[in-house]
This record gives structure tokens, sequence and C-alpha cells, in this order.
């Protein structure tokens, strides 16, 4: 399978929580420049058929690998007592209804939701930007995909999943109170830390290109004026 050895053995829970806590690092690493928020996002790893690890809830800064939550994919319970993101649903739901992906990541953007909100969805087209183009190909439709609901809900989990399925690449996240709570992408390469590394990207450049749009927006209606 795509998502990782199906053995069950400890080296892959070993091999699937250090992924994730690097790609966490990582990811705080990344937040200045990139004008990502790490702190409310989450991220998961497929460890079999039966198993993920989940960042915890929480601020996940200096996470290690006792803060690492162990889940049981079916029922979407704590294996190890740790009380997992509570965006665990919609994790657990990708991992049952895509076999084949490995890893997910869910993180807050400053650019793409404020773009999305004032030009809706086909605003974000990768095929202007080679790095995007590159990890979520081009054009809104095939590759972009807007899930409403409400944060943490079976709902959410459900629209997002149903995205992915229908071959979205990055999915953003809209509230019933008409906010944006972030965008998730996913990946199935087989290595884990491809894995993590390759929806991270994806997330990254999403905010790349949207930051790029809004200054070209913000440039062009202040030249009309």
């Amino acid at each position: 399978m795509a998502g990782g050895t199906d053995t069950g053995t400890g080296t892959d829970l070993k091999s699937a929580t250090s992924a994730l806590i690097k790609a966490v690092r990582y990811a705080y690493s990344l937040q200045s420049f990139f004008c990502i928020d790490t702190r409310m996002g989450n991220a998961f790893v497929r460890v079999d058929s039966k198993t993920a690890v989940i960042t915890p809830s929480g601020d996940k800064y200096g996470m290690g690998i006792k803060d690492v939550s162990v889940i049981d994919i079916k029922s979407g319970e704590s294996k190890n007592g740790i009380k997992p993101s509570s965006e665990t649903p919609m994790h657990t739901e990708l991992l049952r209804r895509m076999p084949d992906v490995t890893a997910g990541i869910h993180m807050h953007g400053r650019f793409a939701p404020p773009l999305v909100k004032a030009m809706g969805i086909g605003s974000l087209d990768a095929s202007d930007f080679a790095e995007a183009d590159y990890y979520v190909g081009g054009g809104a439709s095939a590759r972009f995909a807007l899930a409403m609901g409400k944060s943490g809900s079976q709902d959410l989990a459900d629209k997002v999943a149903s995205e992915f399925r229908r071959g979205a690449q990055v999915v953003i996240i809209g509230g019933a109170d008409g906010e944006y709570h972030g965008s998730v992408a996913t990946s199935s390469r087989a290595r884990r830390d491809e894995a993590l590394m390759e929806a991270l990207h994806r997330l990254v450049d999403l905010e790349y290109m949207a930051q790029i749009k809004l200054i070209e927006l913000y440039l062009t209606k202040g030249l009309e004026r």
C-alpha cells in the first residue's frame, strides 16, 4: 500500500512519529516567512491500515515523542491516552476513505482565506506560478476546493474527504460563521517524511500564490482610482 508498510510494528510507529515531529518543527521555522500559523494547525501520518499518529491538542511547539497521539483509524480513539487535535474526525475520515493517503497537514494561512472570501475559490489558479503548479497542478476547478462546516465536526470531515476524493489537492475550510479556518493538504507518497513535506509545500505554495494574487488585486484597484 502507498501509505507505508502494513506491518503494525513498533518500527513503523517510531518512523511515523519521528517524521511527524520533524515536519512540525520545519513548519514552525517557516511560519514567520510564509505567514502561516502552525500553532493552530495539525497533522497526521499513517502508521498502517489500522493506526495513525496525530499531533496533540494545543500548541505543538517543542512537541516530542511522548506528546504525539496514537489513534485507532476506525474508531478515532486515542490508543496512548494523549488527547489528539480537535480535527481528528477530519483526519481519520481521510485515512478511512483514502487508503492510499500517507499523510496530511491542516494549517492556518493569512492570505488564502481573505482572497477566497473576497474573490471566491476560482481566484486560485496555480498555472501562473511554477512552484505551485509543480505541487498542486494548474487550474482552480481541478485542484482547489472549498468545504464549509463547523470546525471539528463529522459533517466537515465528510465534506473535506469528499472533495479530496473528487481530485482536490488542497481543501480550504470555511465555517458557518463566515470565517475561514485554514487549509488542508494530503500526500500519497510512500515515504512518510516525503509525504509530509509534499503536503506542507502544497500549503506554503497556496499562501505564496494567494499573497501574489492579493498584491496584484490591490495594485490593480489602486491604479483604477
